[in-house]
C-alpha cells in the first residue's frame, strides 16, 4: 500500500511547490504586483507581509501555511459559513449538549467544551464544519463511478445476521471490563468457530445469550463501527473472524447475506460512504483537501526571501513523506 500511496504524495506535493512558489495556470488571471503584499492568493484576497514577518523575520512555514489554508477556506466557504443551515445544525448540537446537562452551559462546559459561552461555541465548531466540508467536497472529487456502483453491488443495503450477546461486567472499584467477561466471549467463539456445524452451534448459544439484532443497516450511523465495520467487509455466510465489542459488550456474528437496494443512486451511495467514517480511514483526506483548495486558485509568492524558504519547506515535505 505504501508503495501505491507515495508516487500520489510526491504528486500532489510537486504541485503544492509549482502554485506557491509563482508559476500558476496562464490563463488565469494575472494581478498587480504590490510590494506590501507577500502571497496573492485570488484577485481579492492576499496576505500582507507583516503576516509573515515578525521583528524582520519569516515567520515558521507551517505557520504560514496554515495561515494560507485559513485564508482559503473561509473565503471559499464563506456561503456555507454563514448559512442559516449551519447555524441551526450546531445550535441544535449546543441545546441537546445543556440539556443533557441540567439544561445550562455552565455544567455542559465542564465536561464537554472550552467554550465560554453557546455562541462562542457555535463559532469555533462552524471552523471545524468547514474543514469536514472541505474534505467530503475533496473527496467527492476522487471518487469513479464504477467503485461507487462496486460499492453499492457489494457492500450497501441491509446484511441479515444471526447474533450472540454477551453483556460485560465491570469491577466496582474501577470500572474494569472483568476478565471473567472477556474470556466467556472468547471461549463461545473458539467453540462456534471450531464446531463443525457452525450454524447449528450459534444456535445453541443464542438461547444462552439471546441478541435482538437480525439485521445491519449499511446506513446506520448509531451502530458502534467496531462492530458494524467488519460484519460490511464479510462475506455472505461466514463467522466474523474475531469477536466484536463495543462500549456495553461482545458479539459474535454470523453473517447470512446482504439485501442491496434495487435502484442505485449515486447520492445516497456517497453519503453513505461519508456517514460511515470514511473520511478517516486509509488516506488523510484532511490533509489533502487543503492541496486541492489551493490548486483551485492562482496562489503566487511576492517575496522572494519567502518563496525560496517555503521552496525549501516544501522540498523536505517530500522526503519526509517518502
Amino acid at each position: 500500500m505504501k508503495k501505491k500511496i507515495i508516487p500520489i504524495i510526491i504528486f500532489i506535493i510537486l504541485i503544492i511547490v509549482i502554485y506557491f512558489i509563482g508559476i500558476a495556470p496562464k490563463n488565469k488571471t494575472k494581478v498587480i504586483k504590490d510590494s506590501n503584499i507577500a502571497i496573492y492568493l485570488d484577485k481579492d484576497l492576499s496576505i500582507k507581509k507583516d503576516e509573515v514577518y515578525k521583528d524582520g523575520k519569516l515567520k515558521d512555514m507551517k505557520e504560514i501555511e496554515e495561515k494560507v489554508n485559513k485564508k482559503l477556506l473561509f473565503y471559499d466557504y464563506q456561503k456555507f459559513f454563514n448559512s442559516q443551515e449551519l447555524y441551526n445544525k450546531l445550535d441544535k448540537e449546543a441545546t441537546n449538549m445543556m440539556n443533557a446537562f441540567d439544561g445550562t452551559w455552565s455544567n455542559a462546559l465542564a465536561f464537554m467544551t472550552a467554550s465560554s459561552t453557546k455562541e462562542e461555541y457555535i463559532e469555533k465548531k462552524k471552523g471545524q464544519e468547514l474543514e469536514k466540508k472541505l474534505a467530503e467536497d475533496y473527496y467527492i472529487s476522487t471518487l469513479k463511478d464504477n467503485e461507487l456502483k462496486d460499492y453499492f453491488t457489494t457492500k450497501s443495503g441491509i446484511i441479515n445476521v444471526s447474533t450472540i450477546y454477551i453483556p460485560k461486567n465491570f469491577l466496582s472499584e474501577n470500572f474494569d471490563v472483568d476478565p471473567a467477561t472477556t474470556e466467556l466471549a472468547e471461549r463461545v467463539y473458539n467453540d462456534i468457530k471450531n464446531s463443525e456445524n457452525i450454524i447449528n452451534k450459534m444456535e445453541e448459544y443464542k438461547r444462552i445469550y439471546p441478541s435482538d439484532i437480525t439485521e445491519i443497516k449499511t446506513t446506520d450511523i448509531v451502530m458502534d463501527p467496531n462492530v458494524k465495520e467488519p460484519i460490511m467487509e464479510l462475506e455472505d455466510n461466514s463467522l466474523c473472524k474475531e469477536v466484536l465489542e463495543d462500549s456495553a459488550g461482545y458479539y459474535i456474528i454470523y453473517r447470512i447475506n446482504l439485501n442491496h437496494k434495487e435502484k442505485y443512486d449515486k447520492d445516497e451511495v456517497i453519503n453513505e460512504l461519508i456517514n460511515n467514517n470514511v473520511l478517516d480511514k486509509e488516506y488523510d483526506y484532511h490533509e489533502r483537501s487543503f492541496d486541492y483548495l489551493r490548486n483551485k486558485y492562482n496562489i503566487s509568492i511576492n517575496d522572494k526571501k519567502l518563496k525560496k524558504e517555503f521552496t525549501k519547506y516544501i522540498e523536505e515535505k517530500i522526503k519526509e513523506e517518502i
